[in-house]
């Protein structure tokens, strides 16, 4: 029928529109095709038409984006907004990685072998499949300004995980403990919510069903672990919970991690562990674990993991 050739020939767009993949498997390619044709501008546009034909009744949807994540596809104009020269791999102090756990790395070999105009293009290429995401969020938002229904629509964005861009001596990807993979973006609008406002209070993706299910005004089953964040969205500067906690297997070790507004500790099942200091060193190139400075700071935080993990 015409839906599977429709596929085929977009799948055959797509194979021959410069394909690339570079040494470590960080792949990219520029598309020829319209937003539309890509799948994640067909779940946008499908999302459309289900508040279309449900906005006169109660609805629940989710729609999950794949872009960003690898490998980095999305139409040619989105790579040309960002050229590769214009971005700068990290900078790091020398000897960064000397007091970090080994467990706390996920370098690939191949990738530590990455040129640095392959790295920068990598960037970019992130850069460009997040553009390309915005802009199918974006015509998702457009769709509510043009049915109004931002009075009376709760509507979330968040992200999976956080993503790494070279940082740390050449880590890419997720699944470390470190700030860039383990926080994650969280936007919230709803109706009687403060507009543009910001919160430095911490939350945790546990308590976005508590928080969605007290913004609809339904019956909270007991037994949550997440607690709702819905009191934020009015007072976004008010006392908050103290701590967010992440844990990540690595082999037979586990790593146990919590961060309170200034501090991340992290502990690993090997007995080696990690302390920084936000307000001084957000990118977390000095481990303070060890430092008797900071050995009261370092027994407070590891207090705090008990209670969760």
């Amino acid at each position: 029928g015409a839906g599977p050739k429709r596929r085929r020939q977009a799948k055959k767009a797509r194979e021959g529109a410069g394909a690339r993949e570079v040494v470590g498997k960080l792949a990219w390619r520029a598309t020829d095709l319209p937003d539309a044709e890509e799948p994640d501008g067909r779940a946008a546009r499908r999302v459309v038409e289900l508040l279309e034909a449900k906005r006169d009744r109660p609805f629940s949807i989710a729609l999950g984006f794949h872009k960003p994540h690898l490998p980095f596809v999305a139409p040619r104009r989105y790579f040309e907004m960002h050229p590769p020269e214009r971005f700068s791999l990290p900078r790091e102090p020398e000897g960064d990685l000397a007091d970090i756990p080994r467990a706390a790395l996920t370098h690939r070999p191949d990738d530590l072998k990455l040129p640095e105009a392959d790295r920068r293009q990598a960037i970019a290429a992130y850069y460009a499949a997040t553009s390309f995401m915005d802009a199918q969020l974006g015509a998702v938002l457009d769709a509510l300004d043009r049915l109004r229904l931002w009075e009376s629509t709760v509507v979330v964005f968040f992200g999976d995980h956080g993503w790494h861009l070279g940082e740390h001596g050449g880590l890419w990807r997720k699944m470390t403990l470190f700030e860039e993979a383990a926080r994650v973006p969280l936007i919230v609008a709803a109706p009687g919510s403060k507009a543009g406002a910001s919160s430095p209070r911490l939350v945790e993706l546990v308590d976005l069903y508590p928080t969605l299910v007290e913004l609809c005004g339904l019956p909270a089953p007991e037994g949550l672990e997440g607690r709702s964040f819905a009191p934020l969205l009015g007072d976004p500067t008010r006392e908050w919970k103290r701590a967010a906690h992440t844990q990540v297997q690595r082999g037979k070790v586990m790593g146990r991690s919590v961060r309170t507004e200034r501090y991340r500790y992290t502990e690993w099942g090997d007995g080696e562990a990690e302390l920084y200091d936000h307000d001084a060193d957000p990118r977390e190139h000095r481990n303070l674990a060890r430092d008797p400075a900071h050995a009261a700071t370092a027994a407070e935080m590891r207090r705090l993991l008990p209670a969760r993990l």
